[in-house]
């Protein structure tokens, strides 16, 4: 894919199960790669701001339908002919995601701004 990866973190202690937040994390990076267009760069970011911690995964996707975004943390959903045709792909890690980040008391939701895709996720941090 010759993508690159960037990124910028600060270091911030959330309260949840690891294994379950690694969960999240690789399946937007995952997504990021197998959607995002080829030699492009991934951005990632952490940052603390009041009691929340903000992750966010960007990427390039020329090819972004953005009539899907109000569907895309539904289970099976699968908008693009890329997504239904990437093999393996079932169309529910979003929807696992989210449920994830909503037990731990968090939130998940997608944007786009020209030709670029941003996940944010925010949980409350560890007191």
């Amino acid at each position: 894919y010759d993508i690159h990866l960037s990124y910028r973190i600060t270091p911030v202690n959330v309260y949840g199960l690891k294994s379950k937040l690694i969960e999240v994390i690789i399946n937007l990076l995952d997504n990021a790669i197998k959607y995002g267009d080829h030699h492009s760069t991934i951005h990632v970011s952490v940052t603390k701001a009041d009691n929340c911690m903000t992750f966010e995964v960007s990427n390039q996707c020329r090819d972004f339908n953005e009539n899907i975004l109000p569907n895309m943390f539904e289970p099976y959903y699968r908008g693009s002919k890329s997504t239904r045709d990437e093999k393996g792909s079932m169309g529910i890690g979003l929807y696992i995601c989210k449920q994830i980040i909503e037990e731990h008391r968090g939130t998940i939701s997608v944007q786009t701004n020209n030709d670029i895709v941003i996940f944010r996720v925010n949980l409350p941090i560890w007191q």
